[in-house]
């Protein structure tokens, strides 16, 4: 985390961050959220049903990112 931090700082990719912090904002309050959210989830909901939506979110992620142009 720290080389790809130093790389991207370097390559001024924090200047695209810097001009769309609202996106920045969602994401990360998007990202803690579903980190709390699953966490809590694991003691509650069987590891069967939890583990096929996590496949299901990340093919989903996949596919997102492959389409993007």
């Amino acid at each position: 985390m720290l080389v790809a931090f130093a790389r991207h700082s370097r390559d001024r990719g924090f200047a695209v961050l810097r001009a769309d912090w609202r996106f920045a904002v969602a994401m990360t309050l998007g990202s803690v959220t579903g980190t709390v959210a699953g966490g809590l989830l694991v003691g509650v909901v069987p590891e069967g049903v939890l583990l096929p939506l996590l496949v299901g979110l990340l093919l989903l992620s996949a596919v997102e990112v492959w389409r993007h142009r």
